[in-house]
C-alpha cells in the first residue's frame, strides 16, 4: 500500500505548494508509509530519482497518454491517489477517468480557487475589467463542467473554512470538504541562540523583514515603497531564492526613491539571495516585523512562518490572510507605511500580535499534526 500524489510542482522548486506537500510526503514516509510523487518533467532533472526517501517521477511534458499510463502502472488497488490542485493537467487529464483508476481512496487536495470576487487591480484599467469578467467566465464554465467529476473523490480537502475554494464547492456543488490549513517548520517555533547567524550577515537588533521570491507578484515593489514612507530608521531586509532581472529594478527603484522621500536618513535596505533553507527560519525569527507586499495568493506559507515565530506582520488583503490574527491587512502603500511607524513604535500593540499569532500558530500550525491529520484522512481507522 502506498500513497500516490500527482502535482505540478514539487522538490527542488520553492513555492507554497511544493513546500506543503514536501513536508506532508516526507511526514507520511516517516511514518512508515511508502509515497511516490508524480510530477511534470524538467529537462535539467533526472526523470526519476528518490530524495529524502522519496521516489519522484517527473513524467508530464504534454503528452497525456503516457502520463496516465505512468500513473496506471504505479498504483494499485489497495493504494491511495491524491490529485494535488485543480487548473492544472496533472489533476484535470485524470478527471474524465477517475472510474478507470482502482485504487483504494482518491483524494483532491485543493490549494485554493480561481478568485472571482473583484479586487482594486481588477478596476484598475478597462483591459484590467475585461480580462477578469473573462476568466471569471472562464473558470466558471471549468468547475461547472467538472462538478460531476469532483463529486467522484471520496474526499476533497480545502486550506481553511472561508478559503473560496470551500465556500465555492459547498455553494456551488453541495460538496463538504476536509480543512487542511498550511503549516509552518519547526525551526519557526524555535527559540535559539543566533548570535553566530547575525554576525555572519551583520544584522542590528532590529530590523524589517519580507522574505519571498523576488517577483512582480510579491509586490516587493510596494513593500519599499512603504519602508520609505514610514516615520522610523529600523533597517530593511529582503531575502529571495536568488537574484534576477526584478531585484535589480528594485535597486534602481531605491535610487530613485531616496532622492524623492522625506524619510531617507539612517534608512538602509539589503537585497538578499541565495539564502540557505535552514537560515530563512532566522531571519523570521529574529526580526522586528514581516512585510508582505503580494498581490495575489491563497494561504501564504510565509505568513504561517511568521506567525510561527511570533513577529507581527503587515500584509496585503490576499487569500484567508485577514482571518489570520498575529497582523495587520493593508490596502495601499499609504496604510502599510502608517502601520509600520505604528508597530515599530507600539510595544503594546506589538507584543500583544506577536502573542495571538504564536498561539495561533502553535494550536493550528504544526508539521506534525498536519501529517497526523492527512495520515487520518488516508487511512481512517484502517491503516
Amino acid at each position: 500500500m502506498k500513497i500516490v500524489f500527482t502535482m505540478h510542482s514539487f522538490y527542488p522548486f520553492s513555492n507554497g505548494i511544493s513546500s506543503t506537500m514536501g513536508y506532508l510526503a516526507e511526514g507520511l514516509l516517516a511514518k512508515k508509509n511508502d509515497v511516490l510523487v508524480i510530477t511534470h518533467k524538467e529537462e535539467s532533472l533526472p526523470e526519476e530519482e528518490i530524495i529524502n526517501g522519496i521516489k519522484i517521477i517527473r513524467k508530464y511534458d504534454g503528452n497525456a497518454s503516457e502520463y496516465v499510463k505512468c500513473l496506471r502502472d504505479n498504483i494499485g488497488s489497495n493504494d491511495i491517489l491524491v490529485n494535488v490542485c485543480v487548473q492544472t493537467p496533472t489533476t484535470d487529464l485524470l478527471l474524465p477517468i477517475l472510474d478507470t483508476i482502482k485504487c483504494k481512496k482518491k483524494i483532491l487536495y485543493v490549494h485554493g480557487i480561481w478568485h472571482f470576487g473583484f479586487v482594486n487591480r481588477d478596476k484598475e484599467s478597462i483591459h484590467n475589467f475585461c480580462s477578469k469578467i473573462y476568466n471569471n467566465c472562464k473558470w466558471y464554465m471549468y468547475y461547472a463542467l467538472n462538478a460531476k467529476y469532483f463529486k467522484k473523490y471520496d474526499v476533497i480537502t480545502q486550506l481553511h473554512e472561508k478559503d473560496d475554494g470551500n465556500v465555492f464547492f459547498k455553494k456551488h456543488f453541495g460538496i463538504n470538504s476536509e480543512i487542511m490549513e498550511n503549516a509552518a517548520d519547526e525551526a519557526f517555533f524555535s527559540i535559539e541562540d543566533d548570535t553566530v547567524f547575525r554576525k555572519k550577515y551583520d544584522l542590528p537588533t532590529e530590523y524589517l523583514v519580507c522574505v519571498a521570491n523576488y517577483s512582480p507578484l510579491k509586490n516587493q515593489e510596494m513593500v519599499l515603497k512603504a519602508y520609505y514612507k514610514a516615520n522610523i530608521d529600523t533597517e530593511m531586509v529582503f531575502v529571495g531564492a536568488d537574484s534576477n532581472g526584478y531585484v535589480e529594478y528594485l535597486k534602481r527603484m531605491e535610487d530613485y526613491i531616496r532622492t524623492d522621500t522625506e524619510y531617507v536618513e539612517n534608512k538602509k535596505v539589503r537585497f538578499i539571495v541565495d539564502v540557505p533553507r535552514e537560515e530563512i527560519a532566522k531571519f523570521v525569527r529574529n526580526a522586528k516585523l514581516f512585510l508582505f507586499g503580494s498581490v495575489g495568493e491563497k494561504y501564504p506559507v510565509s505568513i504561517v512562518e511568521a506567525m510561527a515565530a511570533g513577529v507581527p506582520f503587515i500584509s496585503t488583503d490576499v487569500g484567508i490572510v485577514k482571518y489570520f490574527p498575529g497582523g495587520i491587512i493593508v490596502n495601499s502603500i499609504e496604510e502599510m507605511a502608517h502601520n509600520i511607524s505604528r508597530l515599530v513604535n507600539d510595544k503594546e500593540l506589538h507584543d500583544a500580535l506577536s502573542k495571538d499569532g504564536a498561539e495561533y500558530a502553535r494550536k493550528r500550525m504544526r508539521i506534525g499534526d498536519k501529517v497526523d491529520a492527512f495520515e487520518e484522512i488516508c487511512f481512517g481507522s484502517n491503516k
